[in-house]
């Protein structure tokens, strides 16, 4: 793997993202998607962040406390107008009760709490943050910080 990482440093913070997004794009045409694609997209997504690990360095200052309380205030700012907006389309809800007996729905529901906890919010900020922002500003991303 070092072979392939080395020569591309981009890969790791790319790849976990590009994987989620292509096994979401695939749910509408896989029968039964969400419940089965979504619990392969955690699981695969999680191994490939996990593979890809020694290579995804942190940069910039680590405020634990800034950071959570600005989570808090996103959160509420995000829950607290739910409904007060129009929607767009149609919106389906998926209940893992109406697919799987109650233990395999409560699995379920499990690796969707893992997904949206851990793997999504780590592809993201990897691909985003750890990437993108930081190769618009310079291609040389990981010696250019945002902050100037």
């Amino acid at each position: 793997m070092k072979a392939i990482i080395e020569p591309h440093p981009w890969l790791p913070y790319v790849a976990p993202f590009a994987l989620f997004v292509g096994l979401t794009g695939m749910q509408p045409y896989v029968p039964g998607g969400v419940a089965w694609i979504y619990p392969a997209k955690m699981v695969l997504t999680g191994l490939l962040i996990l593979a890809v690990r020694r290579w995804l360095v942190p940069s910039g200052d680590w405020a634990a406390v800034t950071a959570a309380v600005t989570g808090l205030i996103v959160l509420v700012l995000w829950i607290l107008p739910e409904g007060l907006y129009p929607l767009l389309g149609q919106t389906t809800i998926f209940d893992p009760y109406q697919h799987f007996s109650r233990p395999h729905a409560i699995v379920w529901i499990g690796f969707r709490l893992v997904g949206a906890v851990l793997v999504v919010p780590m592809a993201k900020e990897f691909f985003w943050r750890g990437f993108l922002i930081r190769w618009l500003v310079r291609s040389d991303f990981q010696n250019g910080r945002c902050r100037r």
